[in-house]
């Protein structure tokens, strides 16, 4: 019997607009993310640590180890956004491959790469996610657990990196296209963010990890 590869046959393509913050997200924050938003599905805490390759000057290709598994983004395009609401920042399409194998390398074996060199960062993570279905011209609140084929997830995590406290906003969206995507951000602006509490941070703060690593990866 054949075995089944432990890689993605195809890619996972989402479309985010993300922000970091200084220190930990405030109360303000915490409050809207359980009590604004609708529906009462929110994941467990999920807490890890992941082990990114820290390369300078590179902000479309991300490669990490997560629990096991090792994970390959590569960013198609960025621009700016404006939305409803006042929120602004870049968007970005990503694309991401995932290799899972538990036999794989764990923390303790990467400072034994020698290719790609590094450095390796950990990154420490307390993640929590909600995740909206689009049925019907509307979202509607989904299962942590469900994967999207049309909707929505917001992400709110708490960061830890150098002993350093950071935080980090999401917003993506799921479709088949594009086009689609972008229809879907914009509605998932408009419904979701409608009470995002301010000061709203702005596009000097809206990027993804490879360059947030490489602002602040370096010890």
């Amino acid at each position: 019997m054949e075995s089944r590869s432990p890689i993605s046959p195809s890619p996972l393509i989402s479309l985010e607009l993300r922000w970091f913050l200084d220190g930990k997200f405030p109360p303000t924050l915490d409050k809207w993310f359980r009590e604004s938003l609708p529906g009462s599905e929110i994941s467990p805490v999920d807490e890890r640590d992941d082990i990114y390759l820290s390369q300078s000057r590179i902000d479309d290709f991300g490669i990490k180890l997560r629990q096991g598994k090792l994970e390959i983004k590569w960013r198609e395009f960025a621009r700016p956004y404006k939305g409803a609401h006042g929120m602004a920042g870049h968007v970005e399409r990503w694309l991401k491959w995932g290799w899972e194998d538990p036999k794989g390398p764990g923390p303790s074996d990467i400072s034994a790469f020698a290719i790609p060199r590094g450095p390796w960062i950990t990154v420490a993570k307390e993640r929590r996610q909600r995740k909206y279905r689009w049925d019907n011209f509307k979202f509607v609140p989904a299962p942590a657990e469900d994967i999207l084929d049309f909707g929505a997830a917001v992400e709110l995590t708490a960061i830890e990196l150098h002993r350093r406290s950071h935080s980090t906003v999401l917003v993506e969206t799921f479709a088949p296209d594009q086009k689609m995507q972008e229809k879907l951000l914009d509605a998932a602006v408009d419904y979701l963010f409608r009470d995002f509490p301010k000061p709203r941070p702005g596009p000097a703060r809206s990027y993804g990890y490879p360059h947030w690593l490489g602002k602040f990866g370096a010890t």
